[in-house]
């Protein structure tokens, strides 16, 4: 297990890391991150570093309420009204929003963006997030409508992401993936203007003198790309660092520090092992460019659910939700208890119980080879390989793969950077299975349960369906969740209840457990507030001698 202590060796290597991007005065904001960014282009990209970085230089479509998590008209962006027939939204953009290029901000460029994600010739996770629109009509500049083929009760949710320059790009998006605006922006409508990225090092932003919402009051924002957690702790600790989010363990080291405030909240994200379910041997979408569906074939081990819930059972849970800390609880599916109206409270985890899951390995024909400690079936051994980003989650990855090596499976550990594995491994859908802690925005059960688990997303090309599970019935009651008339929470609540108990019996994936939201602050950080859903404005933050 990794040593907890913060010792001269990684101050050091802290104050290396970090180069001239530490945070030295109160003109320099520094916020550690795991990973880098994969592009700043608002449609393609999938890692949360990069979704931190285009908050500050892009718009979203509507003000997010930080604290709610709902959207609210006429607080960003956008203010808007919904028809009576609950079917069209017409959106008015402020007249005051511009580029920083002088440029205005209007209805072009948000038709811009939600057909770059509708374009045949633009792959990306979130053609889903507009599956339900049926027309998209620019009025003039300041004014648009987006009309649903039926109620939606995600509906705002939904279609609520960040806006993109339209006179940055190709009007018929064959330069959107190419274009070098997606490494280099060189406008921004939002806070911050981009300045410069070292890969692997750091993001660095300048604050945007003409934001049409307000100034900074911090001159430069800096993301530090710091995988390790023992040296975040350490940046923390010295002062190189003012917020990062770190985990309940490795914040326990930095209480009692008077130089930084420790900040925990509701979460809304999870610890899943993911499976893919699907032959990693010729990995195929869910459905052909016709619509039809394709055969898939069987992952070799994680094809049988039996061999999916021993896997699950095998082992201690409770060790790492010690290894985290302690302050995380287990979860059984996609819907964490931070959405307390869906959440089914009542679902219970599987267990741990190693002679349980023996024997559904044993009833699926996997059998101990007593020479070898290894189970084996058909001669070929009961062995997976786990990816997992390096730095960040080493102990329960060691964990997993020691106590199921007790059960006769064999783990082969594969710790490397999360856009490698991503990239290389899980979007192909040639991997076996993965750590990942998935997040999302909004207080929405559907978003992230959709986007995991529906078949639409299973098409190897981006989108987060990596388990290519796809189960017609799941898929239905996911429609039928957000086409409740009048969106009543009592009928809702009882259909995600329902794909909860589906997801579990299922055992689709191994959902380790929700933690709180743990982030740590500088004690020169003034007016920052955390929540669930966000913080407060970044306007309002500042930093004192």
């Amino acid at each position: 297990m990794r040593s907890r202590r913060l010792v001269p060796l990684l101050l050091i290597l802290s104050l290396v890391v970090l180069g001239n991007v530490q945070a030295q005065d109160n003109s320099v904001f520094v916020r550690g991150v795991t990973s880098d960014m994969d592009n700043f282009n608002t449609v393609t990209q999938t890692i949360a570093t990069s979704a931190w970085a285009q908050g500050l230089i892009f718009p979203p479509l509507m003000f997010t309420n930080p604290e709610t998590g709902l959207p609210e008209s006429g607080e960003g962006l956008t203010s808007w009204v919904l028809s009576d027939d609950g079917l069209t939204y017409t959106f008015t953009v402020r007249d005051d929003a511009t580029w920083s290029d002088g440029t205005a901000i209007t209805t072009a460029d948000i038709d811009f963006t939600f057909n770059a994600i509708l374009a045949e010739n633009v792959e990306t996770h979130r053609k889903s997030n507009l599956a339900q629109v049926a027309a998209i009509r620019v009025i003039d500049d300041r004014t648009i409508e987006v009309e649903f083929a039926g109620a939606d009760c995600n509906a705002l949710e939904n279609i609520n992401i960040w806006i993109m320059p339209a006179h940055k790009f190709a009007a018929d998006y064959s330069d959107f993936t190419t274009n070098p605006f997606n490494d280099s922006p060189d406008i921004s409508g939002g806070p911050y203007i981009f300045a410069e990225h070292v890969a692997d090092e750091y993001i660095r932003f300048t604050a945007n003198p003409d934001y049409w919402a307000g100034t900074p009051q911090i001159e430069e924002y800096v993301f530090r790309i710091i995988p390790d957690p023992v040296i975040m702790t350490q940046a923390l600790s010295i002062g190189d660092v003012h917020y990062a989010e770190l985990s309940s363990m490795d914040a326990e080291v930095l209480e009692g520090n008077e130089d930084v405030v420790i900040h925990r909240v509701p979460n809304n994200s999870f610890l899943m092992m993911g499976f893919n379910h699907a032959d990693p041997a010729n990995p195929q979408p869910a459905y052909d460019e016709s619509g039809n569906p394709l055969e898939q074939g069987e992952h070799p081990i994680f094809g049988d659910v039996r061999v999916r819930q021993a896997i699950i059972m095998g082992w201690n849970h409770d060790d790492a939700i010690t290894l985290s800390g302690g302050t995380a609880k287990r979860v059984a599916s996609t819907i964490p208890s931070a959405v307390s109206w869906a959440y089914n409270p009542d679902l219970a985890p599987y267990p741990y119980d190693p002679e349980a899951a023996a024997a559904l390995l044993d009833e699926a024909g996997w059998v101990m080879n007593e020479s070898t400690g290894v189970r084996e079936k058909d001669g070929m051994p009961l062995a997976f390989q786990l990816d997992y980003q390096a730095g960040r989650f080493d102990d329960i990855a060691a964990l997993i793969a020691d106590q199921l090596a007790q059960i006769g499976v064999r783990v082969n550990l594969n710790g490397s950077e999360l856009g490698a594995i991503v990239s290389e491994r899980v979007f192909p859908q040639v991997h076996d299975a993965w750590l990942i802690a998935p997040a999302w925005s909004t207080p929405n059960p559907q978003v992230l349960t959709q986007a995991l688990l529906h078949s639409s997303q299973d098409t190897l090309a981006g989108t987060l369906n990596t388990s290519s599970y796809n189960n017609p019935e799941l898929d239905a009651l996911l429609a039928q969740a957000v086409t409740v008339p009048g969106c009543d929470v009592d009928e809702r609540a009882a259909i995600y209840y329902t794909i909860q108990d589906i997801i579990h019996q299922d055992a689709v994936s191994d959902f380790i457990y929700e933690d709180a939201r743990t982030v740590v602050t500088s004690a020169k950080l003034q007016n920052f507030i955390p929540y669930t859903w966000g913080e407060n404005s970044i306007l309002e933050w500042s930093l004192a001698d």
